[in-house]
């Protein structure tokens, strides 16, 4: 049995890049409301202006994310460990669904760039499952 984290709706699924991730249904109409915003103007800030950028401010590029944390913005390191929790989060939860995991496999752009804290992320929900 497999699990991969790749919905087709970007609000429901890990942070990336510019995509939020797991949102609360409410918050879309709420933020559409408040700011005024078009379902467009709703899907372009979820998909394009979200995730680590939104949360950064700087850069949607793990690499500048990943500079910014060693020099010790305060932005930078919140944005992490989001991040984290975040994966941390699903390998938990698909790890409860499954009965357990055998194999953990990081692809795109978290697989080839950030390998070695994600591997310190999935190594802390080792430690205790």
């Amino acid at each position: 049995m497999y699990r991969y984290n790749h919905g087709t709706y970007s609000a429901g699924r890990l942070m990336m890049g510019t995509r939020c991730g797991d949102i609360d249904g409410g918050a879309i109409t709420y933020i559409m409301k408040k700011e005024g915003l078009t379902p467009d103007e709703m899907s372009t800030l979820l998909n394009k202006k979200s995730g680590v950028l939104g949360m950064f401010e700087k850069s949607s590029d793990m690499r500048e994310l990943e500079d910014a944390v060693a020099r010790g913005e305060e932005r930078a390191i919140l944005t992490e460990n989001m991040y984290f929790y975040r994966i941390t989060k699903y390998i938990g939860a698909y790890a409860a669904a499954m009965g357990g995991v055998d194999v953990i496999l990081f692809t795109g752009g978290v697989g080839e760039i950030r390998l070695q804290p994600v591997q310190v992320s999935a190594r802390h929900w080792a430690s205790w499952a």
